[in-house]
């Protein structure tokens, strides 16, 4: 009988269900593998934090009849790293996980195999992992939105759900042949690889992560923190040292386009950090700048971009989609584009208003985010209606976020030099000195 048995029950397990399915299936004599796959569902159900190796070590040590062994398993503590492991720690960051975890498969097949610690590297990193695919969590950091986004969104979060649980299954898979000391084999390069390519969902789950299109953002590492940097996310300390990598960049679209750099900078930033995807059908670079929204080569809307308009404008030459679509990819071009939006709403509202826009990022973003060409002119129109007097009031998430981050990214990029002003009609910009 199953109670001549001497198991412990493990701390936050459902005893009732989880302990004995695998005492029993031992008892019974069924197979290894059919043990291991019955410990490793009932921990992805049971929701528990126990250490596989310290579950293994007491299944096994009960099932053979040592009550005093199940007690020192249980009471070991899984983070008592041998002098092998030294220099390594559990992960704080998705970068140091998937690292950890490749030092763990060398250490895994290397002849002889050091079993023990690629055993304890793997306990970490899955140790770290598990929070952070909890479906609540996920549901979070992907919202779904309304609009023409919420089909994307919707798709998205499906996919990388999916996607992330194969990952967890492969990790998982790996950490319990680990324990139960069965042959690895080719789960070992089938999890590093799906990590990998699961790495820009984790690191947006961890906190960490910016939109795919900052394809060279820095990974997030802690010697990346600057005491200045006290309060910021670890996306914001990455999105930070990206921005200030490109820092002259900046400051010539802000010479070229006589917008200030801060606008251009917080459009790309908070499009990065608020409004993260991993793919998006309307945009394809830094900014988010919209193309033609299309899906399988099938134009779904039928009006000119933004970038069409200043196009169009005369602001840059006109371009085919491809050509267009190709150079907004890159931040030079995104950079471009977005300087030539800025200033053509600049212009307008100083055409028609005397409002001047030009140096103030919290309106240009507001702009750039929520109208083009058309839709801003009908709103100067309205302020006409109303009076030259009403002041501007930027609404929406990017200008009240640019407003709010000023400093952040003023210390990133730096701020004019200078004041910027309207350039008078027929003539060159005026930059007033301070």
């Amino acid at each position: 009988m199953f109670e001549v048995y001497p198991l412990r029950v493990l701390p936050h397990r459902p005893a009732a269900t989880f302990v004995p399915t695998i005492a029993l299936d031992q008892r019974n004599g069924v197979n290894r593998r059919t043990a291991e796959a019955s410990l490793f569902w009932a921990d992805l159900v049971g929701g528990g934090r126990c250490s596989q190796a310290r579950a293994a070590d007491l299944f096994w040590s009960d099932l053979s009849g040592s009550a005093a062994a199940s007690a020192r398993a249980l009471a070991a503590e899984d983070t008592t790293a041998s002098s092998a492991t030294q220099g390594w720690q559990r992960p704080t960051s998705v970068d140091e996980a998937l690292e950890l975890f490749s030092e763990a498969r060398r250490r895994g097949e290397a002849r002889p195999p050091d079993e023990a610690n690629a055993k304890q590297f793997v306990d970490w990193v899955d140790d770290f992992i598990a929070p952070l695919i909890r479906e609540d969590r996920f549901n979070d950091q992907f919202p779904i939105h309304g609009g023409l986004s919420r089909f994307r969104d919707a798709y998205e979060r499906r996919g990388a759900w999916a996607i992330l649980a194969g990952a967890a299954g492969y990790l998982r898979t790996v950490r319990q042949k680990l324990a139960f000391g069965a042959t690895v084999g080719g789960w070992w390069p089938a999890a590093e690889t799906a990590l990998e390519a699961n790495r820009y969902f984790l690191e947006v789950l961890n906190g960490e992560g910016v939109s795919a299109e900052i394809r060279d953002a820095p990974r997030y590492r802690a010697r990346l923190r600057l005491p200045a940097d006290a309060g910021l996310t670890h996306a914001e300390v990455r999105m930070r040292v990206w921005l200030k990598k490109h820092r002259d960049r900046f400051e010539r679209l802000e010479s070229r386009w006589g917008v200030d750099r801060r606008a251009i900078a917080g459009a790309i930033a908070w499009e990065a950090l608020e409004n993260r995807q991993f793919v998006t059908l309307s945009s394809v670079g830094p900014g988010k700048v919209h193309v033609p929204f299309r899906m399988f080569g099938v134009g779904l809307l039928h009006r000119e971009t933004f970038a069409q308009q200043v196009e169009a404008s005369g602001y840059l030459p006109p371009k085919s989609e491809a050509d267009r679509n190709a150079l907004l990819a890159t931040f030079d071009g995104a950079g471009l584009y977005i300087g030539a939006m800025m200033r053509a709403a600049a212009d307008l509202a100083w055409k028609e208003l005397q409002a001047d826009i030009f140096g103030d990022p919290a309106m240009l973003c507001w702009v750039y985010n929520s109208h083009d060409l058309v839709s801003w002119k009908a709103r100067i129109a309205e302020k006409r209606v109303q009076g030259a007097t009403a002041p501007f009031r930027p609404i929406g998430d990017m200008s009240k976020w640019v407003t709010d981050k000023i400093d952040y990214l003023q210390r990133a990029v730096g701020k004019p030099e200078h004041v910027i002003r309207p350039i008078p009609a027929g003539g060159r910009d005026v930059i007033a000195a301070r």
